[in-house]
């Protein structure tokens, strides 16, 4: 198309004035200053949880891949507790597992049993052990 419109370099140009005046790059697109703040403080209120906050959880969950324990069951339990909770959740249980991998890649691993794992689960304010023990 002969002597048609650059639209790719018109909105890169838009873009870069905007960002000189002083506004986010989200603001140049046309978002309100802090919409995101107040669409996710909507979502929460109405639904518990933001839609990122849900979107992390089943990345987290896909991650950990264990067969059993529902994604929905973790979602409602942060829903229940809070985005807080689930962040304590995530890390106990990441802390655990990336030990677990590096002792079994050093060979160095020896299973420290149902009470450690009791203990993170205490320690993660979960309810139960049975859907984790993936050693």
């Amino acid at each position: 198309m002969a002597g048609g419109r650059d639209y790719k370099a018109e909105y890169a140009a838009r873009i870069a004035r905007a960002v000189a005046r002083g506004k986010t790059r989200q603001q140049a697109r046309g978002h309100r200053p802090h919409e995101h703040i107040h669409r996710a403080e909507h979502e929460r209120e109405e639904f518990g949880l933001s839609n990122s906050e849900v979107r992390s959880i089943r990345a987290f969950c896909a991650r950990f891949s264990n067969e059993g324990r529902d994604v929905e069951d973790v979602i409602e339990a942060a829903r229940e507790n809070g985005y807080a909770w689930f962040v304590n959740y995530r890390n106990v249980w990441t802390a655990a597992r990336r030990t677990y991998l590096r002792e079994v890649a050093a060979g160095t691993y020896a299973s420290r049993g149902l009470g450690y794992l009791e203990y993170l689960t205490a320690q993660a304010e979960a309810e139960d052990i049975a859907w984790l023990y993936y050693h």
